[in-house]
């Protein structure tokens, strides 16, 4: 994710830099940080923080946003970082944290969900496995369907609008803040047939709304139909393809026997290193 982002190669000690985000990041957002591990959360994140800010500063990607950032179109942006981040920072490093903040949470966390869903939804079910293979693009859309990686958003509300909750018409005026649950909308049952069934063949998969908006819109990158679609969507579809695909690739092609009961022949083994260097 990084490398696509920033244009740049990643050595193995930029990664374990970067890693305790990964393992901590979400929890911190969520409010978690020091419930289990007192401040050990908020300074590794910090850490991780500048040190992925160092690793993108001289990146092809940072010279273009420096040179971005000083166009017309984006003054009111550069003048919100001026203004309303006292931190001391330049504000190339400002605009370099935000895109950090955004791409980490958004974006390696978020393909992280998904990946490790995909992974671990194949060593549970041999059915899984066969569905993976046939479609690797359907399945993760399916997958993110029932499951996805950030399941809803908040708005404002552009003009006066009623709505029907839990049976009662409630009306609400215009710059009303409301909560969006995309969870709820990829079960509606009016779009999708058997909508708690994981089914990667669905004809309309193109609807669900997973990435911020109708997906036949946000792969088309199209502004009108989708105006908040998540622009790294090709980004995590290619890794959580790549890295699942990597992980599940010994795991025993399923005859009969082993999709009727769901059973393993044979043992299989995945090693990965940790953030401090020992095989887990």
């Amino acid at each position: 994710v990084f490398e696509g982002i920033w244009g740049k190669k990643m050595q193995s000690s930029d990664v374990y830099k970067i890693l305790p985000y990964v393992e901590f990041g979400k929890m911190c957002i969520l409010g978690k940080r020091g419930k289990s591990i007192g401040v050990v959360q908020p300074i590794a994140v910090g850490a991780s923080k500048s040190a992925a800010i160092a690793f993108a500063r001289d990146s092809p990607t940072a010279e273009k946003l420096a040179k971005l950032i000083q166009e017309p179109r984006f003054s009111v942006l550069k003048t919100l970082l001026e203004t309303t981040e006292q931190t001391g920072e330049s504000l190339q490093d400002k605009l370099l944290r935000n895109i950090i903040d955004a791409s980490l949470f958004a974006g390696v966390l978020g393909t992280t969900d998904m990946t490790t869903k995909c992974v671990q939804s194949q060593f549970k079910d041999g059915n899984h496995v066969m569905m993976f293979r046939k479609n690797a693009g359907s399945y993760l859309h399916e997958l993110m369907r029932l499951d996805a990686a950030v399941q809803q958003f908040t708005t404002a509300l552009d003009k006066e609008e009623t709505m029907v909750l839990e049976g009662h018409k409630v009306a609400f005026s215009k710059g009303q803040p409301v909560n969006m649950v995309m969870a709820t909308a990829n079960r509606d049952r009016s779009v999708f047939p058997d909508p708690d069934v994981f089914d990667p063949d669905r004809e309309n998969l193109d609807m669900m709304l997973t990435w911020n908006g109708q997906l036949k819109h946000v792969m088309a990158r199209n502004y009108s139909g989708a105006p908040r679609f998540c622009p790294g969507y090709q980004l995590s579809m290619k890794v959580a393809k790549e890295v699942c695909a990597q992980f599940t690739k010994d795991l025993n092609q399923w005859g009969g026997f082993q999709r009727d009961h769901k059973k393993i022949e044979g043992l299989v083994k995945i090693k990965t290193r940790g953030y401090f260097g020992k095989h887990a």
